[in-house]
Formats: structure tokens, C-alpha cells, sequence
């Protein structure tokens, strides 16, 4: 694995940079945490095996003090260029027409071919919607989707208060998940329609499986002869779903539009995401906005459900003793006191340990190895700060892996401490009431948008100071204090700056809700040990066969 010479990349000396062994034989992630004057190494998570390797070890690797490409591996058959945390916000600041995300999503999921393109300036539309008016919304909604929660659990993991009982962790999960996702998607006539939500599902799994086999495994000169097999059955499910939603979409474009001449026309837009999205997207047409939906179905879901199964399997792998599933337990029991308190957008903020405990799964535990990944479209490449020419094509992103468990900025960083950033939180608030006027020096400011649940994230971050090295107790606990939905340079798992997951805040709250709800009413049994996450690809997932033992609290909601 040479520096550069065979890559045609010459490596700078940045600051920090990291590197992460991959065992793919095991599907066990180990870390190499040689560290010397230079820094230490770069993660990377790479597609397939090691060229017949199948683990790296410390004494094979060079150490690595900047931008980093691999010489023999190119994931989705592309060079992949992992930079330095310390270029995070120069990459997130470049425009769409030099570096694009866009590109990089249609290739690992191939979906050039598995389905339609959607018009750009609807997607912006779609992605403006979730991102203002479902996360103004969540209180409004909240009620409901707290109840669809309810239902569902209490249908898949039984009322049993007098014995113990096996229940498929990841088919509990997922169904309670989706289901509230759904609901909020279409909106309660699509989602009590049992033929169309067979059929929405039949659509999501055949395209996520599609765009798993084809975006991340197939060579690339056969993509698109396979990608067009793959088609024909995805286009046929994704015919299916589109038979319910085009009428149900043209009714309510109908009805808004006869409300906008006719003021005395009496119309209650459904509150879900379909309606916001139809309002964000005047000129859409029905077809156009069901394409729409569809694109989110698979992606609603998917990612709070690896996250949620995650967090249940790190909490009940941790040693008994600790206590922590009783601990969440009572903090849901000490913050949902009555039926009101469930609607009740405040009880959520008060959950703190519950949104500590999902956000350090996440961080233990990062949906893929790398992210903020975009490709060079350019024709004319782009140019790093340091005067590097990066070609068109090209792969840039950060390891999320490596940053994470970067003990400058967590302590004891391959450790699962559930509560780790609710007692940072608890700390700030101590030192904020003691000493109110603190001031932090720019060079090891934590910016404003990892500090609030709910920043802004249209932020320019090209102007804003670069979170340097963290010394100080006081200024570490400032990242570690942050929530659940911030996004941070420290903390990528839902991206970073204009890209950043525009439906974090809602799968934030569903993920809360859920967990808050299970504990709050069952007791589960401890499990020996954390199994291992599978590598699908890119994706890193739990695994999806655990059961585990329930019985339904005496005293439950």
C-alpha cells in the first residue's frame, strides 16, 4: 500500500488523518491505533475483499498524514480519496457543479437503472418540505405517531404481563418503524389500505435489494445488463404502488387548487408529508408526486431502523450490573406520567438519556465507514486547499469511523456509554449557570450548529471557525453535550452542512418514542454478547436474526 506513487496522489502533510482495519472474512471491524509525531491513520471502509487479504495489520500499513488512496482497491470503481477532518467544511462548501453527492447515491444504488430520475427542482422541493414543515409539524403530529407506535408494539411483542416470551428484535423494530413512517408519509387512508402498503413494501424491498446487489457489487461492465433485469420486476412493484397513490395524489392537487379560486370551498389538508410536498411543489403533477413519495420509501425507514436495533442491542449487551435499560426505563417513567404527556412535544426534550443512548450507538456504530462522499464533476477537476489536483470522477469524502473513535474528542471511545452525552449536558449546564458570560477561544469553538437541537442548517459553514484541537474538559463536554439530531464535523452519522439528513429531526423523534415506549413497558433479558454487525456493501447493519426474551411490565402504559 504505497504513499501515493501508484495512485497518482501525492500526500500532504495535513494534521491528523486516520486508517482502519477491515476484516471482511469476519465481518469484524478492528482499529489500528498505532500513533506517532505524524498523526495516526485514516479509516477507510472499502466494497468488497482486500484483493485476497483479507485483514490489514499495523506493521503492513504506513502511517498516512493527509488525503489517502488505497492502491488496490476503488470502491464502486472509483478511486475513493478520504480526507482529514480538517477539510470537512471545505468539502461541504463546494457547489453542486464541482463536487456532487447526488452522483455518488445514484451510483452505489444504481439508480440509473433501477428507476426514473426525478425532475431536480422537484427534489429540492421534496427535500425543503421535510426539512421546514415536517419538523414544524412534529408536535402536532406527535399524538398520532405515538400511538400508531403503541398499537403496533403492543400487536408484535404481546401484553403478557405473567411470562417470558422470544421476539425477533429486528422484525419488531422494522415493523414499528415503518409503520409510523409510512403513516406519516401517506397519510392515514393509503396507510390503513392493506393492498397498497403490501405493495409499498413489495417496492422497497425489491429496490433495496436491487440497488444493493447492483450499486456495490456488480463490476461495472455488467451494471447494465443486470440493472436492466433488476428493472423490469422493480418497475412492475413501483407500477403497483403508483396505482393508489397517482389518484390519491391528484385528489388532494385537485382540492388545493380548487381552494386557491374558490376561498369558500371547504378543504382540511391531511397533515403528512404527501400534503407539504404537494404544497412545496406547485406545478407537480400526480404522477409526479407520487415518483416523489416512492423515492422516500425506502430511505424513510432504513436508517432509524439499523440505528433503533442497534441502540437495543448495545444497551442489552452491556453488563447487567450497569443498569442502563433500567435507567432508561425510569427516565420514560419519570417524563410520561399521563396520557397527555404523549402528545406533548416538551416530554421528548426531556428524554435526555434516551437521546444520549441512541446517539452513542451511532457513534460507536456509524451507518457506513465513510461519509459526506461526493465526486468530482467538474470536467476540469478540483483543486484541494493545499494545491492538490483531484481528477473528475474522483471519490471525495471523511472516514466516520476514525472520527468517532478519536479519543481527542470522546473519551474512552470504543467503550458503549449510553448516557455519555446526557451527563456532558448536565455538566454544560452546571458550568453555564456558574459562569454565564464564558467565553471560548475561536480557535476551539464549537459552532453554534452542534450546540442546538435545532440549528439552523442553511449555515454557511465556509465562514465559520474550524473546531480545532479539543484540551479542555470544559470544551470537549460542549461536543459530548450536543443531541441527537446535531450534525457536527465530530459527529457525520447524518452528514454534515447543506447535505445533512433534511429528516433527521423526525427520525430522531420516532427513534425516542419507540425506545422510550418499549421500555417503558416491557422488561427485556440481558444478552450475552453485542453480535457482531454484517457489511452489506457500504452499509454497516446489525444483525437481523437476535431474538430476545419480553414480558410486559405489570404497570405499563
Amino acid at each position: 500500500m504505497g504513499r501515493g506513487t501508484s495512485s497518482g496522489l501525492t500526500i500532504p502533510k495535513y494534521q491528523v488523518a486516520y486508517l482502519e482495519c477491515v476484516n471482511y472474512a469476519t465481518g469484524d471491524f478492528g482499529d489500528i491505533t498505532a500513533i506517532d509525531e505524524s498523526g495516526i491513520y485514516l479509516a477507510i471502509v472499502q466494497f468488497g475483499r482486500l484483493s485476497g487479504v483479507d485483514n490489514y495489520r499495523a506493521e503492513d500499513l504506513e502511517l498516512v498524514a493527509g488525503p489517502f488512496i488505497p492502491s488496490t482497491l476503488r470502491a464502486a470503481g472509483r478511486p475513493n480519496i478520504i480526507l482529514p477532518k480538517e477539510l470537512i467544511r471545505w468539502l461541504v462548501a463546494q457547489p453542486d457543479d464541482v463536487l456532487n453527492s447526488r452522483k455518488v447515491i445514484d451510483t452505489k444504488f444504481a439508480i440509473d437503472y433501477l428507476i426514473p430520475h426525478i425532475r431536480h427542482d422537484l427534489d429540492i422541493s421534496m427535500n425543503l418540505a421535510i426539512r421546514r414543515d415536517l419538523t414544524r409539524n412534529l408536535g402536532r403530529t406527535q399524538k398520532v405517531s405515538f400511538n400508531n407506535i403503541r398499537t403496533r408494539v403492543d400487536e408484535l411483542m404481546g401484553t403478557d404481563a405473567q411470562s417470558w416470551h422470544e421476539v425477533n428484535l429486528a422484525g419488531v423494530i422494522g415493523a414499528v418503524i415503518s409503520g409510523v413512517s409510512n403513516r406519516m408519509l401517506v397519510g392515514n387512508a393509503l396507510y390503513h389500505n392493506k393492498a397498497f402498503m403490501i405493495s409499498l413494501a413489495s417496492f422497497g424491498n425489491i429496490l433495496g435489494l436491487a440497488a444493493l446487489l447492483i450499486g456495490q457489487f456488480a463490476p461495472f461492465f455488467i451494471r447494465p445488463l443486470v440493472g436492466y433485469v433488476a428493472s423490469v420486476a422493480v418497475r412492475a412493484y413501483r407500477r403497483r404502488a403508483l396505482k393508489f397513490m397517482v389518484p390519491a395524489a391528484r385528489e388532494r392537487i385537485d382540492a388545493v387548487r380548487r381552494q386557491k379560486k374558490d376561498p369558500e370551498f371547504e378543504y382540511e389538508a391531511p397533515m403528512d408529508i404527501m400534503q407539504w410536498i404537494i404544497s412545496a411543489c406547485p406545478d407537480g403533477s400526480a404522477e409526479e408526486i407520487a415518483a416523489l413519495i416512492l423515492s422516500l420509501a425506502l430511505g424513510a425507514t432504513h436508517t432509524s431502523v439499523i440505528i433503533s436495533i442497534g441502540t437495543f442491542l448495545d444497551l442489552l449487551s452491556s453488563p447487567p450490573e450497569l443498569g442502563y435499560y433500567e435507567a432508561i426505563y425510569k427516565e420514560a417513567a419519570s417524563v410520561f406520567r399521563t396520557e397527555e404527556d404523549f402528545g406533548n412535544l416538551a416530554s421528548l426534550h426531556k428524554l435526555s438519556r434516551i437521546d444520549s443512548a441512541i446517539k452513542e450507538s451511532m457513534r460507536l456504530n456509524p451507518l457506513s465507514g465513510r461519509g459526506n462522499m461526493q465526486e468530482v464533476v467538474h470536467p476540469n477537476g478540483v483543486t484541494l486547499p493545499d494545491g492538490q489536483k483531484i481528477p473528475c470522477g474522483a471519490w471525495l469524502g471523511v472516514s466516520l469511523t476514525g472520527i468517532s473513535h478519536d479519543e481527542r474528542y470522546y473519551w474512552a471511545p470504543h467503550t458503549y456509554d449510553p448516557f455519555r452525552f446526557s451527563r456532558a449536558r448536565t455538566e454544560i449546564a452546571l458550568i453555564e449557570e456558574k459562569n454565564k458570560s464564558t467565553t471560548i477561544d475561536s480557535a476551539t469553538t464549537i459552532t453554534n450548529s452542534a450546540l442546538s437541537e435545532n440549528n439552523d442548517v442553511d449555515v454557511d459553514y465556509s465562514t465559520e471557525p474550524a473546531v480545532g484541537k479539543i484540551d479542555s474538559i470544559t470544551d470537549r463536554n460542549k461536543l459530548n453535550g450536543s443531541w441527537l439530531s446535531t450534525t457536527a464535523e465530530e459527529f457525520g452519522t447524518f452528514g454534515f452542512g447543506r447535505h445533512s439528513c433534511p429528516g433527521r429531526w423526525f427520525a430522531s423523534h420516532v427513534m425516542k418514542m419507540t425506545l422510550a415506549y418499549i421500555a417503558l413497558s416491557y422488561e427485556i433479558q440481558p444478552i450475552n454478547d453485542r453480535p457482531s454487525n454484517m457489511i452489506i456493501g457500504d452499509v454497516i447493519v446489525p444483525p437481523q436474526n437476535v431474538m430476545i426474551k419480553v414480558r410486559r411490565r405489570s404497570i405499563s402504559v
